[in-house]
């Protein structure tokens, strides 16, 4: 118990510059560091705010009933306050106070006067913070006690930034997914695009040294098919810009939450979140052999140097690299299968980006969910918080366009190398012509087999399960905190047209199943395409 004279000394500030305003007792703001729960109960217990009789005193302190009343009273305060809410402040508690909530209370405080008002509503508002800090210090020490303690590390002198290199938590080689994540984080994302095109440009000088940039065959008399490099939609449009833009986009939604927004949350520091990436480590080691085993090996060494072996191709697809099987002229067998193994090395890489990030798509939208719940729902801007989710679900957005456009690349060479047209640009023509015009027949098809029509479906589904879930975690998240500290509900609009979102995927998927299934696929590919780019092109320039 305090005595008399530490009360006389806590509440000395109180009482100089205090005076009537508007009617009522006025107390002249002041910082004294007190958080909200003490500047309150003082503020309460002195009356501030209240009415003044003939000598200036206040007519008695604030009780919840009293002050629920003061707030409704206030003009523009449509809303009001429930009485739970203001009994809450005087209690014992860590409980917080919303913005709005605050607005009224400096109202209160400040006798209605705007530039007192102004004042009370900063030092709440400072002492709100003043809380949040002080509880969140109670959770770390708490926290750091239920953990085991870790072996002093000499530093020497007052080296704090050797002392936090130290602290860092390193990446063990096991914990894959977090050296996967740290590829796309910052600068890094740029710096994997151009590793990407280095890549790709060594590769594209290896098909131009063995003349494989431009080359056809004949399927029968009098059809040159062109199957070059160069005429080829997965290493002209896919690596070009495609792959760079994906890598690019996520990179932005990586950074902005795990750099930018992350660490500004309750709760929410970079060990909390190298724990929750640690955890899919083992979903990004079976990416990583899927794409080492399956989609390098086996489509390499179960197809392409069993053919090369054979040296018959049978019933596949003949492309670039296998036509040396048909026309040996043309290029010899070893710089084909030099130019099918760094081809397919490639694909593999790119396969391994893709699967990763839509991996992250997920595990970001999960952990923005899991973070909203740990926060103090009286911690929470509504408006900042709608515009986290905004950021997240435009990148879960753009990222997801530009996966189906990868697909589409995919399935375009694919079917193209099925078809009997000369090249894949007049391939699309005669297709969306034959159904504009019934003098053009349909291009026909040359009876062979492709594993890309499997592999494309396999990436929609994919895409569309990770779109639904992530979606679905961030709006569910925004539901989440649309709710004050009393459960009180908080309309939030949705940041983007979930509509529009529909169309616009809808349109790519049905574009991406009927490449090559029905007449007409182009002009239907061509609508999907350029309403993506629209869409992504608006939301983009949006956020600049």
């Amino acid at each position: 118990m305090k005595n008399s004279a530490q009360m006389r000394k806590e509440t000395k500030i109180w009482v100089v510059n205090t005076l009537v305003k508007n009617g009522k007792f006025f107390v002249a703001p002041q910082h004294d560091g007190s958080n909200f729960k003490q500047l309150f109960a003082r503020l309460a217990a002195e009356g501030v705010g209240r009415p003044a009789d003939r000598n200036g005193s206040p007519d008695g302190p604030w009780t919840p009933e009293l002050l629920t009343k003061a707030i409704c009273a206030i003009e523009g305060n449509q809303k009001g306050i429930e009485i739970r809410s203001v009994q809450l402040w005087f209690q014992e508690n860590d409980n917080g106070i919303s913005r709005e909530n605050i607005r009224w209370l400096a109202r209160i405080f400040g006798c209605n006067d705007p530039e007192a008002t102004s004042q009370w509503q900063s030092i709440l508002w400072d002492a709100k913070e003043q809380q949040k800090n002080e509880r969140r210090t109670k959770k770390r020490l708490a926290d750091a006690g239920s953990e085991t303690t870790l072996k002093p590390v000499n530093v020497p002198g007052d080296n704090q930034e050797a002392l936090a290199e130290h602290q860092k938590p390193r990446l063990s080689f096991m914990n894959i997914a977090g050296r996967s994540e740290a590829l796309f984080v910052g600068q890094k994302a740029f710096s994997l695009v151009i590793f990407s095109w280095t890549i790709y440009v060594m590769i594209g000088l290896l098909n131009f040294i063995f003349g494989l940039h431009s080359i056809t065959y004949s399927p029968f008399e009098g059809l040159d098919k062109q199957v070059g490099f160069l005429w080829a939609p997965t290493w002209t449009i896919l690596p070009l810009i495609i792959l760079p833009l994906f890598i690019i986009f996520f990179g932005e939604m990586l950074t902005f939450w795990r750099v930018e927004t992350r660490p500004k949350l309750v709760d929410a520091n970079e060990t909390t979140w190298g724990r929750f990436v640690a955890v899919f480590s083992l979903p990004v080691w079976a990416i990583t052999l899927v794409c080492a085993g399956f989609v390098f090996g086996l489509q390499w060494f179960g197809i392409y140097a069993r053919i090369y072996w054979l040296g018959d191709v049978g019933q596949y697809q003949v492309d670039r690299t296998l036509i040396t099987l048909i026309e040996p002229d043309s290029v010899s067998t070893f710089e084909s299968i030099i130019a099918s193994l760094f081809g397919y090395i490639y694909a593999g890489w790119f396969i391994w980006i893709f699967l990763v990030i839509m991996l992250f798509l997920y595990i970001i939208s999960a952990d923005f969910l899991a973070t909203v719940r740990r926060m103090d729902t009286s911690d929470i801007d509504l408006h900042h918080l709608r515009y986290v989710s905004m950021r997240l679900m435009v990148g879960v957005f753009q990222c997801s366009v530009l996966g189906i456009w990868i697909a589409i690349s995919i399935k375009l060479q694919g079917a193209f190398l099925s078809s009997d047209s000369a090249n894949i640009l007049s391939w699309l023509l005669h297709d969306g012509l034959s159904v504009l015009s019934s003098s053009h027949e349909r291009p026909g098809l040359l009876g062979n087999q492709a594993t890309s029509y499997f592999t494309t479906s396999l990436m929609l589904g994919i895409i569309l399960v990770v779109i639904v879930s992530s979606l679905f975690q961030i709006t569910r998240a925004l539901k989440q905190a649309q709710y004050d500290e009393h459960n009180e509900a908080v309309q939030v609009d949705a940041p983007i047209n979930a509509v529009q979102v529909f169309v616009v995927i809808a349109l790519l998927s049905v574009s991406l199943l009927s490449i090559g299934q029905v007449a007409g696929f182009s002009i239907v590919l061509l609508c999907g395409v350029a309403t993506s780019i629209y869409y992504v092109a608006k939301i983009t320039i949006g956020l600049r």
